[in-house]
């Protein structure tokens, strides 16, 4: 296959935004983050406002890995890496619980993290 083919062929995906970004799969304990956890959120509100008024939290949440706004009984999971149980406390203390929005919120480790099948 010819040079210019295999590009265009890298390219198109990208150009679509089906390609979205490339990532790498970094072992977190390595760079100083063993602890891994999932936070829970349940809002007191629904009111637009102050959901894109927490939106502009959780852009601001350090460690945050992951986050989803998801439907059922929480509204939100936040798949954090942290350095020490101190420092997840303080990051669900000072950064999650101080919006009024947040009514509930409940931690749970990651003890390991197994790979799914992927789609694709």
């Amino acid at each position: 296959m010819a040079e210019s083919t295999s590009l265009a062929r890298v390219r198109s995906p990208r150009e679509r935004d089906v390609v979205r970004g490339i990532h790498a799969d970094l072992d977190l304990a390595a760079l100083g983050y063993p602890i891994q956890a999932v936070v829970n959120v349940r809002l007191g509100s629904h009111n637009r406002d102050h959901v894109a008024s927490f939106h502009k939290i959780l852009a601001t949440v350090p460690g945050a890995l992951r986050i989803l706004h998801v439907g059922g009984e929480d509204d939100y999971l936040i798949h954090v890496a942290v350095s020490s149980t101190q420092q997840l406390r303080d990051l669900v203390l000072e950064h999650i619980n101080v919006h009024p929005v947040v009514r509930h919120t409940e931690t749970q480790l990651v003890f390991e993290e197994i790979p799914g099948a992927s789609v694709l």
